[in-house]
């Protein structure tokens, strides 16, 4: 066959172009694409902004770390999935593809730190200080795809870790002896070339690795222990990979009394963690874990009594806890085809259907209970510690129990068949959390509120209250109509 009869130049720029687009969009599904777009462009338009109104000296700074973070939502979400191509053309012995793969990543690299370090210059920004802090940013990017799906839970722990060390070492150590130094842009230059070889590291690691590889989950990298959702984003759904976690974090629920007799136990037992009932031991873990979370909010509030940050992040975590992983827990049971449900509806000593369906509503509505309910408390505290005035101190409570309303249902939803990862929950939830954190950042950082604000705050509460009370209201009553409290039919 005559080569030259090829209707297209396999040799020119644009050949390779639109090669490396086809690629590109074969390594990540279309929302992940939409995702890494998106967050890349809200971060570059930060830092346009920042580089054009801050006129202190933490401009160079800021501009930098917005624009790091825009390459790295590019590379770490949808440009190091390349490597699950690289991976599949070296298994099928293609040197072709993978020699693709790397004149694709070649060109990534060009669009998304050359170009973007030459906006930055025209903006006055140094350069080779642009191509070296976007370049590092882009291997962080590889390296969180990349490494071990672990790494994610060592990264979500690390800051409250550290912090809790630096809080107490401020109190121990004598003033001054703990001195950090001051970050330089040097540190950029110094680093770049580091990190760019552990993410080429990784990248080969992760394509040499051998397709019968039976490490757990958590051990493997985040791009093959998850391929089709992204990596590490869903360790609290209660999915067969939550098994894998250590037992501190994610503790095995205990069968030990579940049968007959205690139909109820026997429920929370089938559907594991976090429902399933815990001993002694995993009890006392979990509630250190908890004693160390309030010992560093303490540590933290002994400065500026109106700094917001230890109750927002504390209102954040906990409703991204309950929301998060006990309706993700549901979803799963409900929403997936599986056998777990048939079990439950196997068990014997359930009673009639009225008893059935109260029984179930018992062993899901334990956990989760105990859960708000020590949210509430922690932030009942954490106001009266930092000495809120009344008014505000319930505008505090009042965001804690719209909490509370959206993870009941959040939990609802799927115990009446509804999907709860659906665009109509993210239009009445996402409301309903920004409002929260915006009015515990308002009550915690305000020092003499008006008359107004309070007020309009607490009437937009009680109308959230009122569409949350509607919606679970109509979940309730799907719920009492279904003809089996387990079964679709």
């Amino acid at each position: 066959m005559n080569a030259r009869a090829y209707p297209f130049e396999t040799d020119s720029f644009g050949w390779r172009t639109r090669h490396a687009a086809a690629l590109l969009g074969s390594c990540a599904s279309r929302s992940m694409r939409v995702l890494a777009v998106a967050l890349a462009v809200a971060f570059g338009a930060l830092s346009a902004l920042a580089l054009a109104t801050i006129d202190n000296g933490e401009w160079l700074s800021v501009t930098l770390f917005l624009s790091g973070l825009a390459v790295s939502a590019l590379w770490g979400i949808w440009l190091a999935r390349l490597v699950l191509l690289h991976t599949e053309a070296r298994q099928s012995r293609t040197p072709g593809v993978e020699m693709a793969i790397g004149g694709t990543v070649s060109l990534a690299f060009l669009a998304t730190v050359l170009l973007p370090s030459l906006l930055l210059a025209a903006g006055g920004i140094d350069f080779a200080l642009s191509v070296c802090a976007l370049a590092l940013a882009a291997g962080a990017g590889v390296l969180v795809a990349t490494l071990p799906r672990i790494f994610y839970l060592l990264l979500c722990l690390a800051p409250l870790l550290l912090g809790l060390l630096y809080s107490l070492a401020e109190r121990l150590l004598p003033a001054g002896a703990l001195e950090l130094p001051p970050m330089r842009t040097e540190y950029i230059t110094w680093a770049v070339l580091p990190v760019l070889a552990l993410a080429g590291w990784r990248w080969f690691k992760v394509a040499r690795q051998a397709p019968d590889d039976a490490r757990s989950v958590w051990w493997q990298p985040a791009v093959t222990a998850n391929p089709r959702t992204g990596g590490g984003f869903d360790w609290l759904s209660g999915d067969a990979s939550s098994a894998q976690l250590p037992d501190w974090l994610w503790p095995a629920g205990q069968t030990f009394g579940a049968g007959p007799a205690r139909p109820v136990r026997a429920m929370r037992a089938l559907m594991g963690t976090p429902f399933a009932p815990l001993s002694g031991g995993q009890l006392v873990v979990q509630l250190g874990i908890g004693v160390v979370v309030i010992a560093y909010f303490l540590l933290q509030m002994d400065g500026d009594p109106h700094d917001a940050s230890t109750l927002v992040g504390g209102a954040a975590g906990g409703a991204a806890v309950m929301v998060v992983m006990y309706a993700q827990r549901l979803e799963a049971i409900y929403r997936k085809p599986g056998t777990e449900l048939d079990e439950l509806a196997l068990l014997p000593g359930l009673g009639d259907m009225p008893l059935r369906r109260t029984r179930l509503l018992s062993a899901v509505a334990r956990a989760p209970a105990i859960a708000m309910a020590m949210v509430l408390v922690l932030l009942l505290g954490l106001g009266l510690a930092i000495g809120l005035e009344p008014r505000l101190l319930a505008l505090v409570v009042m965001a804690g129990v719209g909490v509370v309303l959206t993870t009941a249902l959040s939990c609802l939803r799927p115990l009446a068949g509804l999907p709860m990862n659906g665009w109509r929950m993210l239009l009445l939830a996402a409301p309903v959390l920004l409002l929260a954190m915006g009015t515990i950042t308002y009550a915690t950082a305000v020092k003499a509120p008006g008359p107004t604000t309070p007020l309009v705050l607490a009437l937009t509460w009680l109308a959230a209250y009122a569409l949350l009370g509607l919606a679970i209201a109509a979940a309730w009553r799907r719920l009492n109509n279904r003809p089996h409290p387990f079964l679709p039919y």
